[in-house]
């Protein structure tokens, strides 16, 4: 009776009961398989979307320096997996030839595959079983390839304009620090602009952003900690190399790939309660929405 009333008395706290539902609804909306999923296309479509992003940044950047750069903002958000994918994007890349506007579209319709899954796991988190039709979803899926592109556009331009302040500005170290700082905030709130898009256009459902910004915040608070607990733990503690030999890059990619999604999972299921709650209590209070 006790550990009743105990239990009732926490379930009141609003927090609480909030990452209470979210626990709930991770395993109900079954949140590993859908990550587990995501992990999956996400490797077959990494090499589609990135040779996609060389060749329509190609047109205006240096293939070399567009290369470089990609691999670098590859490397902050995909720990372990740099090498590897510069490896075989180089190789890629010598032998694809020329790239035509229908490659294009066919590297972008084959990183697709990424997205469409990852649309059924944030769906699933809200509870929406409704699909769309397949040239709707296939079409929704490749948007949101090139809506990663032009972010990915976004970040270039500002590790570009950093880099620039750096070697053309002799500064001093105070404002060095400043400029680090700057960059760190730049990549965090690009990251919060993903989950944003993310939890508020991919649902078949009516969302609010005053009901999605805090999802989106702890996914990128919680993708920020993941990453950095990820990368000691290949530094200090991991040995895939004696494990897997030579596949242990791609083990190291898809571990993490698995963990962000996860995270993302996460971030949608805690959305979609918070969203469900403060919904009930507008309509309780007759607010309306």
């Amino acid at each position: 009776v006790r550990l009743l009333k105990t239990k009732d008395r926490l379930l009141k706290i609003p927090v609480l009961h909030l990452i209470l539902l979210t626990a709930k609804g991770l395993d109900a909306h079954d949140a590993t398989q859908r990550a587990a999923g995501v992990a999956y296309y996400a490797i077959l479509s990494t090499f589609p979307l990135l040779l996609g992003l060389i060749a329509v940044f190609g047109f205006f950047l240096p293939s070399l320096n567009l290369q470089e750069e990609l691999l670098h903002f590859v490397g902050k958000n995909l720990p372990g997996a740099t090498d590897f994918l510069k490896q075989n994007i180089v190789s890629v890349v010598k032998l694809r030839g020329p790239v035509g506007v229908v490659s294009i579209f066919l590297l972008f319709w084959g990183a697709s595959g990424m997205f469409g899954a990852i649309n059924q796991a944030i769906n699933r988190a809200w509870d929406n079983r409704r699909g769309r039709r397949f040239y709707v979803g296939k079409a929704h899926a490749m948007g949101m390839a090139l809506g990663t592109s032009v972010l990915f556009l976004f970040s270039l331009g500002a590790s570009a304009l950093i880099s620039l302040a750096r070697e053309v500005f002799d500064l001093p170290p105070a404002l060095l620090v400043i400029v680090e700082a700057g960059s760190r905030l730049t990549a965090f709130l690009l990251l919060l602009a993903v989950f944003l898009l993310l939890y508020k256009f991919i649902p078949n459902v009516k969302t609010y952003w005053r009901y999605v910004w805090p999802g989106a915040l702890l996914a990128t608070v919680l993708f920020e900690i993941a990453k950095t607990l990820f990368v000691l733990y290949l530094e200090k503690y991991a040995n895939f190399q004696l494990i897997y030999g030579s596949i242990a890059s791609i083990i190291i990619l898809l571990v993490w790939i698995y963990c962000s999604a996860f995270i993302m999972i996460l971030g949608a299921e805690f959305t979609f309660q918070y969203s469900r709650l403060r919904c009930s209590a507008a309509a309780a209070s007759g607010d309306g929405k």
